[in-house]
């Protein structure tokens, strides 16, 4: 049997709301999400963009998407092409500083 202690993102999963938060269980800072987004190549023009943006956050508004999302554990979301850029760049820093400190090398 197999009993979940904790998630790691920030906020309780709506899956599992009675699961707390590795920041409640007293791991300061701890937070590890898996996240998705899609990208375009560089010189996109930004009309397309922004209907490729209006499209998918549409659809996450669909109860059967949402539902979906829900059922493989994920919170369907979305943000605005520079708010999703700045959060990519967050991570990119966040992890790069974890490999550099864990020594990592490509083999």
């Amino acid at each position: 049997k197999i009993r979940p202690i904790m998630v790691t993102s920030a906020r309780r999963s709506p899956s599992f709301p009675d699961i707390p938060t590795a920041i409640e269980s007293g791991l300061a800072g701890f937070e590890i999400t898996s996240w998705y987004g899609i990208w375009v190549p560089a010189g996109t023009p930004r009309a397309v963009v922004q209907k490729l943006q209006a499209t998918v956050a549409r659809a996450f508004e669909e109860a059967d998407i949402k539902e979906l999302w829900f059922k493989l554990g994920a919170e369907p979301g979305g943000s605005t092409p520079e708010a999703f850029g700045a959060f990519v760049r967050r991570e990119i820093e966040k992890w790069g500083k974890v490999v550099r400190e864990a020594g990592v090398k490509v083999e």
